[in-house]
């Protein structure tokens, strides 16, 4: 699912909640759901608002994100709401199309990135734990470019990926797939491959595929 977030400031973005909160309750019930960056920030709205969970029954959750930091909340808001989720793919791409909610929801709700996702980690680790299988697809080599970089104010979105691929790992205890898809930047791939392996036994299997 894709929405367009419009143009016309806070009016614009209640606007697109209001379609998203709609759209979504008539898809709860549904066994995969594919969420892009707009949906997934329409979610970071609600997230930030604190307003009632959505439960979602989905099994399989797509996911096509930055991920940027207005995307944070509302993955976090997904990981919260679905109790039944098996399988997470996560598509990790050049969000070209990110609404600043900063300009919608005022700074009184900005916040550190990185302090965000350290203070749910341990929450929602019991939620990823029963995760059957994951894939992370990085389309933007943004895995690979976060690796190299050394320089912590340099990595910005892309060390964002990096978490998300540590946290998952390292969280669903009873893994048993784990597959990355990746650019051949063979330096890239034998990071990624060695934080894999420096893991205790937390999946049954794990392969790397080389997108060329």
């Amino acid at each position: 699912m894709n929405v367009w977030h419009p143009q016309g400031g806070r009016s614009g973005a209640i606007e697109c909640l209001y379609y998203l909160e709609t759209s979504l309750q008539n898809l709860c019930h549904v066994r995969v759901l594919k969420l892009s960056t707009n949906c997934i920030q329409a979610l970071s709205l609600r997230e930030l608002q604190n307003l009632p969970p959505l439960i979602f029954k989905h099994r399989h959750l797509i996911l096509e994100t930055g991920p940027t930091k207005w995307e944070l909340p509302g993955i976090v808001y997904l990981l919260k709401n679905s109790p039944d989720l098996e399988t997470l793919s996560v598509k990790i791409e050049e969000s070209k199309l990110c609404y600043d909610l900063s300009m919608v929801l005022g700074e009184e709700f900005e916040f550190d990135e990185t302090e965000y996702w350290e203070s749910f980690i341990s929450p929602l680790s019991y939620v990823v734990h029963y995760l059957k299988t994951i894939k992370i697809w990085d389309a933007a080599s943004e895995l690979n470019l976060a690796l190299r970089i050394t320089s912590e104010a340099s990595l910005r979105n892309e060390e964002n990926g990096v978490r998300f691929l540590n946290f998952f790992i390292k969280s669903a205890i009873h893994l048993e797939k784990l597959t990355c898809i990746t650019k051949p930047n063979f330096k890239g791939i034998h990071d990624i491959a060695r934080m894999m392996g420096a893991l205790p036994g937390a999946f049954s299997s794990a392969e790397i595929l080389v997108c060329l």
